[in-house]
């Protein structure tokens, strides 16, 4: 039984941890990734994450999207944010989860307990954007029924260095 619970963020020191994760989260990539940096310093710039995060409340929870935070005790070891795409679908965003919370079942709880909210929120489906190199985080989303597709129109739909995923609800 794992030992993760997962929650929304809701106060301050949730959008404080959120935050620093969601840095956390481009840094592990940078590392992880070393050919990409060019591509992931353009991606923080043209999403001004920066200017998003200080404006978490409007961008990141409801109505205007849901943060969820994984929780390892009194730590907090992952996130994921789900935000309105398009006319009737959600994005699923910026899933991390640090190391110390990695094989605890913590990225399969975030993205199930995203899922359950895109259905409540009343999303036909959940889409992605992810780095074709982040084969782990994929095979968490395809376990919950994500399947590859090509957008023609979906974020630099033309570069080999990107998946989308997307999960039909209806």
């Amino acid at each position: 039984m794992s030992d993760v619970e997962i929650h929304q963020v809701r106060n301050d020191a949730d959008r404080d941890a959120a935050k620093a994760l969601t840095w956390e989260f481009f840094e592990d990539q940078k590392a992880g990734y070393p050919d990409l940096v060019p591509n992931i310093e353009r991606y923080i710039e043209d999403h001004r994450i920066a200017e998003n995060l200080d404006r978490f409340g409007e961008m990141f929870e409801p109505p205007h999207g849901h943060t969820f935070l994984a929780w390892l005790g009194a730590a907090p070891v992952g996130l994921v944010k789900l935000r309105p795409y398009r006319e009737t679908g959600g994005e699923l965003n910026r899933m991390y989860v640090r190391p110390e919370g990695r094989g605890r079942g913590a990225g399969r709880k975030l993205v199930s307990a995203l899922i359950a909210t895109a259905r409540e929120c009343g999303h036909a489906y959940i889409h992605l954007a992810s780095l074709r190199a982040m084969t782990t985080a994929q095979r968490v989303y395809a376990a919950h029924g994500f399947r590859y597709y090509n957008p023609p129109d979906g974020y630099r739909a033309d570069d080999n260095d990107i998946v989308h995923m997307r999960l039909d609800l209806s």
